[in-house]
């Protein structure tokens, strides 16, 4: 988990250097949202992000979110650190900015159970999603997106287009950004 945690932060901080001298500029913010399940109740979370351009249209973005929730006398938490691609279907720096995104995500669950003994669990996953960033101010956004997440990705002689219709997870949120 170090390690995952270490290349994330080594990456970003690469890319920081990188397009430190252009006038593309990255964007750090704060979200919120709910995540469903298939199984069992969703529940609120919280975290921050970092975007960082890549091309005119394309960013990349790390994120960070936490949530529990309590189900059956069982604390469960979710804590998924993800990477992903996001291609903005017009431009960045327009009013309204939609976009089509697409990445992987280390995934940290621990449950605790009435007892206070704890079982931990890490899977990797994969994520296709769509959202809209609405400029307020020219360094200031906010945003809104939608997440497929699959967690299991044996495929069990299951087709691409059955695996997909068989995601884990879902999540939707809402958050503010500024362009740094």
């Amino acid at each position: 988990m170090k390690r995952v945690v270490g290349i994330v932060v080594c990456v970003f901080a690469c890319a920081m250097v990188a397009t430190a001298g252009g006038d593309a500029m990255a964007d750090l913010g704060f979200r919120v949202g709910y995540q469903g399940f298939q199984e069992g109740e969703g529940s609120f979370m919280g975290g921050a992000y970092l975007r960082l351009p890549w091309r005119s249209v394309v960013m990349t973005e790390g994120a960070i979110m936490y949530h529990s929730h309590d189900e059956d006398g069982v604390e469960y938490e979710l804590i998924p650190i993800q990477l992903s691609a996001m291609v903005f279907v017009l431009r960045r720096d327009l009013d309204f900015s939609p976009y089509l995104l697409a990445g992987v995500g280390a995934y940290i669950a621990r449950q605790i159970d009435e007892e206070d003994e704890s079982d931990s669990d890490f899977d990797f996953g994969w994520h296709l999603g769509l959202g809209l960033d609405y400029k307020l101010s020219d360094r200031v956004f906010v945003e809104g997106d939608f997440r497929y997440i699959w967690l299991d990705l044996d495929f069990d002689d299951q087709t691409v287009s059955e695996k997909l219709s068989d995601f884990n997870t879902w999540n939707a949120s809402v958050g503010i950004g500024f362009r740094l």
